[in-house]
């Protein structure tokens, strides 16, 4: 759960209005991904090229259903479910989340600062590295010294606790457990079966995630189609919007804003240990790419092997974009 390196969504349909469709067979990219694979010195990738209406997904070195460790992908989950709320007007982006908590952060910040990281709250791994609890995790740590001394809204710092933070604040309006709601409001109406939290520490929701290439696949490509996969829908068109426009410093709510080669990209990349993972779509080319090592590629402080991450991706938004006479 290190500092993530530069590489550098009216709403929900709790359940489907029809099961979704199998996934077609995906044509084989292992030749194209074996190379990166090598260079990346990993135990096992999984990886996805995904389009609007297609993905293309296999696994090297692991067993087709392996679920690996998605890392800070797991933001992503946590910004789609803000804008749900948002959306159905539980929560005002730009209000104190004091008010929805129950209890007083030191600081008045909110959703919108917690998901941009603009918030001046600062990682204290230390802390953060421990089991236990969200929410008493949570009351405890931002009454603490762990703050910038730039004002909120001033700057981004990257925070792994203000995004549990923006978590916390959907369970206290839900009024169930974080994970509960993202089975309720969006693995379940997406089909994402094997997509799971695995809490190894009380701020799992910023980090704890555990999916398939498969399954962020169809995550990856709701967003490319607005907000609506299958005929579910998990968000409007305008949250998707809101949710991906870059707001100052220049990210996005929950996503992060890069240029990968000749691709202009909203996602996320994901380091913890043992895990080397992206998330990344190109809305205006329609195309998408999901990385999925098991190994520390990012944490290793080897370049070579971060950049065949790097590659890799970029190579997989490629192959997604599709031709001008596809249909």
């Amino acid at each position: 759960m290190k500092r993530i390196l530069a590489l550098a969504f009216v709403v929900v349909a709790i359940s489907c209005k029809r099961p979704p469709p199998p996934e077609p067979p995906p044509s084989s990219l292992d030749d194209t991904v074996r190379p990166y694979y090598d260079r990346a010195r990993v135990p096992a990738i999984g990886y996805a090229a995904i389009t609007a209406n297609r993905a293309n997904v296999g696994v090297i070195g692991a067993k087709p259903d392996t679920v690996f460790a998605a890392a800070s992908i797991a933001k992503t989950i946590v910004a789609t479910c803000v804008m749900q709320i948002a959306a159905e007007a539980l929560v005002d982006l730009d209000a104190d989340v004091s008010r929805y908590l129950g209890f007083p952060v030191k600081r008045p910040v909110t959703l919108r600062m917690l998901l941009a990281h603009t918030s001046s709250m600062t990682d204290d791994f230390t802390e953060l590295e421990k089991a236990g609890d969200l929410e008493p995790f949570l009351r405890t740590y931002v009454q603490s010294a762990h703050y910038s001394d730039d004002a909120p809204g001033a700057r981004m710092q990257y925070s792994n606790a203000g995004t549990a933070l923006a978590a916390l604040v959907v369970e206290k309006v839900r009024k169930k457990p974080f994970a509960e709601v993202t089975r309720e409001r969006v693995f379940r109406p997406l089909g994402m079966t094997a997509t799971e939290w695995r809490p190894k520490r009380a701020v799992y929701p910023a980090v704890d995630l555990w999916s398939t290439p498969a399954d962020l696949a169809r995550f990856g490509r709701m967003v490319l189609r607005d907000g609506e996969l299958d005929d579910t829908r998990v968000l409007s068109r305008a949250s998707v919007g809101d949710m991906l426009r870059p707001s100052p410093p220049g990210e996005a709510l929950g996503w992060q804003v890069r240029t990968l080669g000749r691709f202009h990209v909203v996602g996320h990349e994901g380091e913890d240990k043992e895990a080397s993972t992206g998330l990344y779509l190109d809305r205006t080319e329609g195309t998408g790419a999901v990385v999925l090592a098991s190994g520390d590629a990012f944490a290793s402080g080897d370049k070579a092997r971060a950049q065949a991450i790097g590659d890799l991706t970029i190579a997989l938004l490629a192959v997604g974009v599709p031709s001008p006479h596809a249909d």
